[in-house]
């Protein structure tokens, strides 16, 4: 079974996808924009499908969130974000040798914020890998790559997943495992509780969807994600983007130019370099360097969810400070 094949009560496999604010992204193929429907129900069809393993000819995304990033970069914060519902059937799976897949129809199920989405894929996506963890014979395998264009695999428990070389893919499906890719442009993805997931290179992507994980991108222009409470995403370099969907999560991008995100509540979120980008959708502490901002929720009985954001330089709002909401200001963080 493939990540493309799972199914949900409905029989359905939930994509991940994300398109831009103006819902225009080049679907047929043919250089031509095509535009995606607005809301919950709206259904989505490809105009010039061919069921080829393929990129083009379809409609492209993440089964379940697999392969987050896979052939398309994205933007966590600016993005609008789709969770769709799609038959077995109107799926191929495995674009181009990747994680990703495309689809003939299917139908919004959801969609909003990148946190929201990942939420909402997460139980398919932990039910997926625990599946595939059963079908390996015995756990605490190791499977190894040392070379480019390499793919490593461990599905089961405590296993370890690791390439050593350009263009990698190493995943491993089963609680406490590692997985690591060290070299460029790699892919390290665990699909279980406690583990880890390591990039050593430019443009890596690093993900844990399970509680307790850590995903480290040590190279920049990476991507570190956590699908999970109390997880930690950091990216050691420029142009990063760290986020963690789930409660009690600590995101942080070293570098400059990035952006970190937690999409939950009690969270820290914080960049150590210059024109940082913070975020948090939900309670908690946010920390930017010079000249960078943030956005940080909070809550009131009288009108519900609300945002404040701060600048370094403006409204007194200093760098590599500290900040919580209290009593509807922002407010330096006592020690």
């Amino acid at each position: 079974m493939n990540f493309h094949e799972w199914t949900n009560e409905n029989g359905e496999v939930l994509i991940l996808r994300r398109i831009p604010q103006n819902r225009l992204t080049n679907g047929n193929g043919k250089g031509r924009d095509f535009i995606w429907p607005i809301g919950v129900g709206s259904v989505v069809t490809a105009p010039d499908w061919k069921p080829t393993n393929k990129c083009g000819h379809g409609l492209h995304g993440w089964p379940w969130g697999f392969g987050l990033g896979d052939g398309c970069n994205y933007d966590i914060i600016n993005d609008v974000w789709l969770v769709i519902g799609v038959k077995p059937n109107d799926i191929v799976g495995e674009i181009d040798g990747g994680a990703k897949c495309k689809f003939r129809s299917g139908t919004i199920r959801m969609e909003g914020q990148f946190g929201d989405a990942m939420k909402c894929v997460a139980a398919g996506f932990m039910a997926c890998a625990a599946v595939i963890a059963k079908m390996t014979p015995c756990n605490d395998g190791k499977s190894t790559v040392a070379g480019n264009f390499g793919k490593s695999t461990v599905a089961g428990d405590y296993g370890k997943s690791t390439v050593a070389g350009n263009d990698g893919q190493s995943t491993v499906a089963g609680d406490n495992g590692q997985s690591t890719v060290a070299g460029n442009d790699g892919k390290s993805t665990v699909a279980g509780d406690d583990g880890k997931s390591t990039v050593a290179g430019d443009y890596g992507k690093s993900t844990v969807a399970g509680d307790n994980g850590k995903s480290t991108v040590a190279g920049n222009c990476g991507q570190s994600t956590v699908a999970g409470d109390y997880g930690q995403s950091t990216v050691a370099g420029d142009y990063g983007q760290s986020t963690v969907a789930g409660d009690n999560g600590q995101s942080t991008v070293a570098g400059d130019y990035g952006q970190s995100t937690v999409a939950g509540n009690c969270g820290s979120a914080s960049v150590d370099g210059m024109n940082g980008l913070v975020a948090i959708a939900g309670t908690g502490r946010v920390r930017v360097g010079p000249r960078g901002a943030f956005a940080v929720a909070y809550y009131t009985n009288v009108d519900g969810w609300r945002f404040l954001t701060g600048k370094v330089g403006e409204a007194g709002i200093e760098a590599d400070t500290w900040y919580v909401v209290l009593d509807g200001r922002l407010t330096k963080e006592q020690p």
